[in-house]
């Protein structure tokens, strides 16, 4: 048997749970299920990024302007609503389809309980994430049209600085907030890692907080299956990603990209810091920025991922510990074992078990470990502060309210 059978009979042996019962054929869904999710989230981010072109070439934001007869304030906090409507409307159909219809059509039980009670357990989940997620781009996309009728576009800009830092300092409560996970209340011998309880198996944890105060968060679903050497693994690559200054990149490029696509939103669209319906043209440019964010910084991510498998291999975890736990955590996500190299290339930050593997067989570098760590989906995350509308769009995530706020890592 060669290796790439036995981390291929790894990763079936923790697949996720089928919805009904598969024994007499044994399908297996992974490719399918994986690659499904791979145009859906192409497609879906896709028609944003066409949607704020076009919206960008035509003026669409006259579209979105609702005036309130006396009331600027009103009538601004109204546009900017009625935009974030519009997108949790049209969204709708692909969140449907990414969170309910190919779950159950490859069998397999990412919303666990609540896929399998049928779509009204969903449907309910699923608005009330949407209903926060709207209220928060609302809200973030306000206070910066606040900022610049008062100040100018360029306050505008510093306002999104700290409502970055506060986002980023509140991204354990919003994860809690966004869905229904919650901490648990079993003591654990890591006083330093927070143990939160996910519906969604692919739900992974990751780490929060500003640079120097991280907080490790870890699914309960990995304490409870993955084994104590594995589980141990999981929890010291992530603090490895801090001491090596790999998470802290992450979060600086992320912080930066955001705060960069909208500076080019202000002086693209030449917005004087007036109107919703300028702010909302920004929004058009910063989203494009976003787009061409998921296409080149996916690069880094995965140099940082492999900078940590060979710092935890200096640290004298083996090849076999590293492929054990990457097989199991990736067949509680996508269970996609390998893919092609222009398909990881593009569009996935997280190189495949495969892909590890190989990467783990070369030879061992002394070079420090480059890159930054999660880097795509922190930008992604932190975008909800600058009108982003592609934060909850991509294929590990559409229609996944479990993983909008962390979304799966490692």
């Amino acid at each position: 048997m060669n290796e790439a059978t036995i981390v291929s009979d790894k990763a079936e042996e923790y697949a996720p749970p089928l919805l009904t019962d598969q024994s007499e054929n044994h399908q297996d869904f992974s490719s399918e299920h994986a690659r499904a999710r791979l145009y859906l989230g192409m497609s879906s981010v896709g028609f944003w990024t066409l949607f704020c072109g076009l919206g960008l070439f035509f003026n669409w934001e006259r579209w979105f302007a609702i005036e309130a007869s006396g009331n600027a304030w009103l009538s601004g906090l109204l546009t900017l609503g009625f935009f974030f409507l519009i997108h949790a409307v049209l969204s709708a159909p692909m969140d449907f389809l990414g969170g309910y219809w190919i779950p159950r059509h490859y069998q397999r039980a990412y919303l666990s309980q609540a896929a399998g009670n049928g779509f009204g357990s969903y449907s309910n989940r699923w608005i009330a994430s949407v209903a926060k997620d709207f209220m928060a781009l609302s809200v973030f996309a306000f206070i910066l049209l606040v900022g610049a009728n008062l100040g100018g576009p360029w306050v505008m800009v510093l306002m999104a600085s700290a409502l970055l830092i506060t986002a980023t300092l509140l991204q354990s409560r919003f994860v809690r907030c966004w869905s229904q996970i919650r901490k648990t209340d079993s003591k654990s011998s890591y006083s330093d890692v927070v143990f939160m309880n996910a519906t969604d198996p692919a739900f992974s944890g990751g780490i929060t907080g500003l640079p120097g105060g991280e907080t490790i968060i870890v699914p309960e679903l990995w304490r409870e299956k993955l084994g104590e050497d594995s589980l141990d693994l999981a929890i010291q690559r992530r603090k490895a990603a801090i001491r090596t200054g790999l998470r802290t990149q992450g979060w600086i490029v992320a912080a930066l990209w955001n705060l960069i696509g909208l500076t080019l939103g202000i002086l693209f669209t030449s917005w004087d810091g007036t109107t919703a319906a300028g702010m909302i043209r920004v929004i058009f440019v910063s989203t494009l920025w976003q787009f061409f964010g998921l296409l080149v910084l996916p690069t880094m991510n995965r140099r940082a991922v492999r900078s940590l498998e060979r710092e935890m291999r200096r640290c004298g975890y083996a090849d076999q510990e590293l492929s054990k736990l990457n097989s199991t955590t990736s067949a509680w996500q996508d269970g996609e074992i390998k893919r092609s190299p222009w398909i990881e290339t593009i569009f996935h930050p997280l190189p495949s078990v495969e892909s590890r593997d190989s990467a783990n067989q070369s030879p061992e570098s002394n070079s420090k470990p480059t890159g930054a760590w999660h880097v795509v989906r922190t930008m992604l995350y932190l975008s909800i502060t600058v009108g982003g509308i592609l934060h909850r769009a991509v294929h590990c995530n559409i229609g996944r309210p479990d993983l909008w706020i962390l979304a799966p890592v490692d």
